[in-house]
């Protein structure tokens, strides 16, 4: 007969031990993941206070926002002001460098990728002439915006990289999305911009 050690949070361990550390680091952990979230949220309200001027609300906030932030601000920075995306660079590690927090939020902070994505993002087309969707995909790690697919679409729709762009879409999963691609069913996306 077996014995099963439960922890307080259900998980199965083979033995006491291994079940009481597991407890003791999750009730270190939760107090810690609670200031951890606490940090970046001021950090990622302060960039979109200042970029957007916009307030978020702690309750709808995840730790996982704060490079959404960052990607997006980067991208939206991208085209009007390339020249000065170092400016932008200095000024985003400013903001984090406020926090008493910021060692480990600058490990988070990952400006040169949010700048590739960017670039993948606005120029499509001479991305897919490069790369097969498979390695895009890797790129914008698995994630597309609705602006990526009306910008894909419209690529579809035009009959250019149409190989690659199914092979993106469906990478990233969005196999009905490609199935009516394939049929040429744009519907909304291939009118938004």
């Amino acid at each position: 007969m077996e014995i099963i050690y439960r922890a307080d949070d259900g998980t199965e361990f083979r033995n006491q031990t291994d079940c009481l550390l597991h407890e003791r680091m999750s009730n270190l952990s939760h107090n810690k993941v609670i200031n951890v979230k606490i940090a970046f949220f001021d950090v990622t309200k302060k960039l979109a206070k200042k970029y957007y001027n916009e307030d978020l609300d702690e309750s709808d906030f995840s730790i996982l926002d704060f490079m959404k932030y960052v990607e997006l601000i980067v991208y939206d920075n991208y085209s009007k002001n390339f020249g000065k995306l170092n400016r932008l660079k200095s000024e985003m590690e400013g903001i984090i460098h406020k926090s008493k927090h910021s060692d480990m939020i600058m490990r988070q902070f990952d400006f040169d990728k949010a700048r590739r994505k960017a670039e993948i993002r606005h120029n499509f087309a001479n991305v897919l002439s490069k790369y097969e969707g498979d390695e895009i995909a890797k790129k914008l790690e698995f994630t597309l915006w609705t602006s990526d697919l009306c910008e894909l679409a419209k690529l579809h729709k035009a009959d250019c990289y149409r190989t690659q762009i199914e092979d993106l879409l469906t990478t990233d999963n969005y196999h009905e999305l490609c199935a009516r691609f394939a049929k040429g069913d744009y519907y909304i996306y291939a009118e938004q911009d």
